[in-house]
């Protein structure tokens, strides 16, 4: 019974592969949430404020021109879990983050109109910092989807706060057990 999976396709992965999964999931019914970044284990402050330039835009770029018109593809997410870890939620972080995500949002709704954007967001954040840019980087005109990752049985007041206040739906991207 399902009928959507999100998956990874991030800088470097074979197009020739997504190419076949989106077939597949044309034949069997099935829509992708493709996540087109991941955040864990090295992205920084100066990731988010200049090196995303070469290092992400670029695959944004060739990955949604590609397959904008492939309406297997439910929504592009731009990062798998975007945090400021090493910075600790810092605002100088949190507001290079903005504009990344206001950048690439920007870039994907100019060249694919048609799909829906989410960040790809865990949670509100830990510090003041991030739970402001949780609900900044959400409020963004081009991305239409609030996303979170959850702890089954966690409740999202604070997350869910905010898509009410945007009047956007949510996308539980993962669900874990502890």
């Amino acid at each position: 019974g399902v009928n959507v999976v999100r998956i990874w396709f991030f800088p470097g992965h074979d197009m020739e592969r997504l190419e076949r999964v989106l077939d597949l999931g044309k034949k069997y019914g099935i829509y992708y949430i493709v996540t087109l970044q991941n955040y864990h284990y090295y992205k920084t402050q100066g990731w988010f404020a200049h090196r995303y330039i070469t290092e992400d835009l670029p695959h944004v770029r060739e990955t949604v021109t590609r397959f904008r018109d492939r309406p297997e593809i439910l929504m592009w997410e731009l990062m798998n879990e975007p945090s400021c870890g090493p910075e600790n939620g810092s605002q100088e972080c949190t507001d290079y983050m903005y504009k990344w995500a206001k950048a690439v949002s920007t870039e994907i709704k100019t060249l694919d109109p048609n799909h829906l954007i989410s960040v790809g967001t865990t949670l509100g954040g830990w510090t003041m910092h991030e739970q402001e840019n949780y609900e900044r980087m959400h409020a963004l005109e081009t991305v239409d989807v609030v996303s979170i990752h959850r702890r089954v049985g966690k409740t999202s007041k604070a997350e869910m706060r905010v898509a009410e206040k945007l009047n956007k739906p949510v996308f539980v991207g993962e669900a874990y057990y502890m």
